[in-house]
């Protein structure tokens, strides 16, 4: 009787099993086939001319392709500001494997985006035990217009590459918390790296898993109720089963700290030439546009229009501000109010506020005031608590399950469409600033990339106009300030032209290309001793300057034959 029984129950898990895996299979399918169908347009899209240049295109540390050498130096030096040698190494693969083909880069990030969407159903199930909200929140996130950046753009790669590892790592980390394993825990660990690595975006991830442990993983025994014998006894159970808790997991992810800790003492180290000072972005801006942009996402997931490349700082009013930091402030003390019955909303909540935290501008590199792919990670939060909100509030009712069915098609259908619109402007970089000159004011880097596309194509007038107005909104442009002169030398106009050069080299006086153009303006005029003087500085900020070495040849030997 025994052994029947013990094969009936084996069969019977054996089914489960069975079941549970076709239906994964089945979703996974549907995942796929939903992004490749959203996304497929981008294998005709072109290489951006802005990151995408300096990410691959003109990369000499990628276009070697898959090298000894290059995976050394991809560890071992610091490029376009940034340190992430797995990023690095994927984009070495690329060219290896597809030349210059942007379509198959493209291709490469979304099949990096359909893994991410793929594990985050997975594990999103199996820490909860709930299929259908685990694929809704899997959906959300695929086919979300706020996520195109992320994967449309072929320089973000590090971030669906950190998210592949970022989402390894949960479900690394969930079964360790299972099997005690230590297998599973030198895995997560593992992962973890690996995501650092790609995009220090993931030190945030330690945090993450703390509020995973509170819930669905409820390791957090804080909120357990206390045991009749304690209630009898008068003892006091809470501190003790605080610091049984909360002790255990905080210390076992100790070496996840430690890593994060480095990976922020590297990622400053190999940034702080990027990163803006307080006398250029004050403190309070710094504040203010933080607390706005927290809110700004809320409004763009559930509104996503006017989405563009390159958000400017603007100001903004201080009664807004007001408003922005009141509603951030209730919704935060109401989850935490509710924590206990809803634990999904504080966890969702938070989620979303601390993983934006390493971006939200407080520490400022670069000149964007926000980024649509900052949100990649974030709104994994947010889609928690909107999916098992609305299954609470809405799945108990009567035809509540039909509800939610008719919910989840008409939202899946208008995002597609939306995210399926947000794609086309990604075709090349003409249609992309174009539509960001539309979306957005004082926009200088979407009229810096708009006067190098019109110069490209001759129009130099149009092209001299957007330089002027990137002047007018930046003036310490040098990059503009460098091709204005470059234009108007060649027009002709070769004293102002030189003027721009001086005005380039003030805020960056290590522009070799700018010292190659003042050399050869005064070459042009006659001037060859100070034409010497200017090739010799190209040639001390870029030793490889071929075109700075040629002219001071020449140069050389013209004084030479004048002091004959």
């Amino acid at each position: 009787m025994t052994e029947i029984g013990s094969d009936s129950t084996q069969d019977k898990n054996s089914s489960i099993t069975g079941n549970l895996f076709l239906k994964n299979f089945v979703i996974g399918i549907f995942l796929t086939l939903l992004i490749i169908t959203l996304y497929w347009q981008i294998t005709y899209h072109d290489f951006i001319n802005l990151d995408d240049v300096t990410y691959v295109t003109e990369n000499a540390l990628v276009k070697q392709g898959l090298t000894a050498k290059g995976i050394t130096e991809a560890f071992t030096s610091v490029y376009a500001s940034n340190w992430h040698p797995l990023t690095w190494i994927s984009h070495m693969l690329d060219l290896e494997f597809f030349g210059m083909n942007p379509g198959m880069h493209h291709m490469v990030n979304v099949l990096f985006h359909t893994l991410n969407s793929i594990l985050l159903f997975l594990l999103l199930q199996q820490m909860t035990g709930s299929t259908w909200r685990s694929v809704t929140v899997a959906s959300l996130f695929a086919i979300h217009p706020l996520h195109v950046e992320s994967v449309a753009w072929i320089a973000e790669r590090k971030d669906v590459l950190s998210t592949f590892f970022w989402m390894l790592t949960i479900i690394a980390y969930t079964r360790y918390v299972r099997q005690k394993s230590a297998k599973a825990y030198l895995l997560t660990v593992l992962c973890y790296l690996l995501g650092l690595l790609s995009k220090p975006m993931l030190v945030t991830l330690p945090f993450v898993l703390l509020l995973l442990d509170f819930w669905p993983l409820k390791r957090w025994g804080v909120l357990r109720e206390e045991s009749t014998h304690e209630k009898i006894s008068g003892r006091d159970g809470f501190s003790n089963k605080y610091c049984s808790g909360l002790t255990r997991p905080i210390i076992e992810k100790m070496p996840l700290f430690l890593l994060a800790a480095a990976s922020c003492v590297i990622t400053i180290y190999v940034q702080k030439e990027n990163m803006r000072s307080l006398e250029v972005i004050p403190f309070m801006m710094r504040i203010s546009n933080a607390i706005n942009s927290y809110v700004v996402y809320l409004e763009k997931t559930v509104w996503p229009f006017d989405l563009t490349i390159f958000y400017p700082f603007h100001p903004i009013h201080p009664l807004r501000v007001v408003f922005c930091a009141t509603g951030l402030c209730l919704i935060s003390l109401s989850v935490l109010a509710v924590m206990k019955r809803f634990p999904y909303l504080a966890v969702g909540w938070l989620w979303y506020l601390g993983t934006l935290t390493p971006v939200i501008g407080i520490v400022q590199v670069g000149g964007q005031s926000m980024a649509d792919r900052y949100t990649y990670v974030p709104l994994i939060g947010i889609f928690i608590m909107m999916v098992w909100g609305l299954a609470y509030l809405i799945g108990r009712r009567r035809f509540g399950k039909i509800t939610l069915w008719v919910i989840f098609v008409v939202v899946l259908a208008l995002l597609s469409a939306r995210t399926y619109q947000q794609l086309g402007l990604w075709k090349n970089t003409e249609i992309l600033f174009k539509h960001a000159l539309k979306v957005t004011q004082n926009n200088y880097i979407a009229h810096y990339s708009m006067g190098y596309i019109l110069e490209e194509k001759g129009d130099i007038n149009g092209a001299i106009m957007h330089y002027e107005e990137v002047l007018r909104i930046n003036p310490q442009s040098f990059a503009a300030h460098n091709n204005l002169g470059a234009i108007l030398c060649r027009i002709g106009r070769t004293d102002e032209g030189i003027q721009h050069f001086l005005a380039a080299l003030k805020p960056n006086p290590y522009m070799a290309d700018t010292y190659y153009n003042l050399g050869k303006v005064y070459y042009e005029k006659g001037n060859t001793q100070k034409a010497i003087e200017y090739f010799q500085k190209a040639l001390n900020e870029k030793k490889n300057h071929n075109e700075a070495q040629e002219n001071l040849d020449k140069s050389m030997k013209i004084m030479h034959e004048i002091k004959k």
